[in-house]
């Protein structure tokens, strides 16, 4: 590849594992983060050669910056999350993708992989759906917000210019501060377990594969114009996923089950006790968690395998153990003087 790989939200999660998997693969970085400091597994990148740059996506001269001569985009930036106002996800998820598509072309960058979600085919009966669909209704402001973004970078598609999108499934992994340590919180609390049934099945992606995803993007000409759903091999019930959380950390208690009535009526009343008081981070149960874990939501990987090659390595209850190791080994840190 001729030119450097500007990497967008290099100091998320996910983010933090693609910039070192590109340094790795010896491709140049330019890795765009918002925080005060870059986290220190993005910091030790620079001795390695990664470029850091602090910039928000609304610097017009920060982001012009970073993607003078840049061959590619990958776009990792979002709001991720299940709960918060129109507004953010739309100046979040949206506009600042149009801008940086814009100005991506602008500064003659010729690939955009956009990082999407898996939820925008909304939340019905998926068993092994491919691209193709099925699709449900969009009810929550994240996936909307994805698909919007997402159908903009598609259109942007043409001659000298890539454009694909990733819909990435729910990915998990050591590092996974806002979702995987949460449910370890949980499970060391007894608190943690699956909603109705429990029987039905997802799919997820480990991070470390889904960074190779992404990474596997660069340099194809198949993947122009496309949108590829990238998920693990394995699925899971939220019933063993439960059983394997508590098993992970070691918790010694065991999951529970709440009735999907009780579980509605408890998203909707702690909903409107998270509006009055004016929260950011949110309830602990919301209408998106219930949908998602109580549908069979399981994607077929195959047209990433065609046109990526991509072969997922770390499987659901592998990827658990690692998590939990880091946790683990946060916890104790923490707790160290």
């Amino acid at each position: 590849m001729s030119g450097p790989i500007v990497l967008t939200g290099a100091s998320g999660f996910l983010g933090k594992r693609l910039a070192a998997l590109l340094c790795e693969q010896g491709f140049a970085v330019r890795a765009v983060y918002r925080r005060p400091e870059p986290p220190p597994e993005l910091a030790s990148l620079a001795e390695r050669g990664v470029a850091l740059i602090r910039a928000d996506l609304d610097d017009e001269e920060g982001m012009k910056a970073a993607l003078t001569g840049a061959q590619a985009v990958i776009h990792a930036a979002a709001l991720a999350r299940d709960w918060g106002p129109a507004s953010a996800f739309k100046s979040s998820n949206v506009d600042a993708t149009l801008r940086l598509l814009k100005a991506a072309r602008a500064a003659g960058a010729q690939e955009f992989v956009f990082v999407s979600s898996i939820s925008v085919h909304g939340f019905g009966s998926h068993k092994a759906s491919s691209e193709e669909g099925p699709y449900y209704p969009l009810s929550h402001l994240y996936p909307r917000s994805k698909l919007e973004a997402e159908q903009a970078v598609l259109a942007e598609n043409g001659p000298g210019f890539s454009a694909c999108s990733l819909r990435l499934g729910y990915i998990f992994g050591p590092g996974d501060t806002t979702s995987s340590y949460r449910m370890f919180d949980a499970a060391r609390r007894g608190a943690f377990g699956w909603i109705g049934s429990g029987r039905n099945r997802t799919s997820m992606v480990y991070v470390d594969d889904a960074a190779q995803a992404l990474a596997s993007a660069l340099g194809k000409p198949t993947v122009a114009g496309q949108a590829i759903n990238v998920v693990g091999d394995e699925t899971i019930s939220w019933r063993d996923f439960a059983r394997a959380v508590y098993d992970a950390i070691g918790a010694s208690g065991r999951p529970i089950g709440v009735p999907k009535a009780l579980a509605w009526i408890g998203a909707a009343l702690l909903s409107a006790g998270a509006r009055v008081s004016g929260s950011i981070e949110g309830p602990p149960m919301t209408f998106y968690r219930v949908r998602r874990s109580t549908v069979e939501y399981v994607f077929s990987n195959g047209k990433a395998k065609r046109l990526l090659g991509f072969a997922p390595r770390t499987g659901i209850r592998e990827g658990l153990a690692l998590a939990a190791a880091a946790y683990n080994e946060s916890l104790k840190r923490a707790s160290s003087p």
